[in-house]
């Protein structure tokens, strides 16, 4: 694993073996439970897969990298009948095989050279589908609940009730992936960190106020209106 920005961690096989599969399944997963809102899932795993692609050409993965390009490609141009009021739906077997590939790509294209794989911008690449099922399934936990059961306490869910509109809650997830994964190409390239980090400022500064960004951490930290069962 490669520590930004110069060091690395050598893990042993075994270990990094197990880190593989806990990375090849929760991706899997955390893409499916992404797929609760119109137009959510194509935008957010087509922008994902095309900022993978181009680390992946910049990292000199270019066979992996063509192959995340046209992942990216393929998912966007779902987004016109995806988008709100959604007339086609990912469902199960698409999003959960787009997770796999999304996490598998990750790997190869995110290889530096001399072997280790960036691993801390690939978590800033899927940081909110990746955060979403670990909230969701640390608080089903700790209220002793099936973290597997369905319910209306996924980001998407709490986001509409901080927004009332499907298309402000949109926007706001998407600008929220945007800044994560910006903030991973900060990490990356030490040369690319100033840069990163001015259009991530530029970004935040457009898109939220302080009052937003205040209500987004509630909202982040699971304080919603209220909870109910089912969706």
């Amino acid at each position: 694993v490669a520590i930004p920005y110069d060091g690395a961690l050598s893990l042993p096989p075994f270990l990094a073996s197990i880190l593989t599969v806990f990375w090849l399944s929760g991706l899997t997963n955390a893409y499916n439970l992404l797929d609760g809102m119109d137009g959510l899932f194509s935008t957010v795993s087509g922008s994902a897969a095309l900022f993978i692609s181009f680390a992946g050409f910049l990292l000199g993965n270019t066979e992996a990298a063509i192959v995340a390009a046209i992942l990216g490609a393929s998912l966007f141009s779902l987004i016109p009948e995806n988008s709100p009021p959604a007339r086609i739906f990912p469902g199960d077997s698409a999003s959960m095989t787009t997770g796999f590939l999304l996490g598998l790509l990750t790997l190869l294209c995110l290889r530096k050279p001399s072997g280790e794989v960036e691993l801390f911008p690939a978590l800033l690449f899927h940081g909110v589908a990746l955060y979403d099922t670990a909230f969701v399934f640390t608080k089903r936990l700790l209220e002793k609940r099936s973290p597997f059961l369905p319910g209306l306490d996924h980001i998407h869910h709490r986001v509409l009730d901080l927004t009332g509109s499907v298309g402000k809650s949109l926007l706001t997830i998407i600008s929220l992936h945007l800044l994560l994964s910006f903030l991973g190409f900060s990490l990356l390239f030490r040369e690319a960190t100033l840069p990163a980090l001015a259009v991530t400022g530029l970004l935040a500064t457009a898109l939220l106020s302080w009052r937003k960004i205040r209500r987004l951490f509630l909202v982040a930290a699971g304080v919603r209106k209220k909870d109910s069962p089912g969706g």
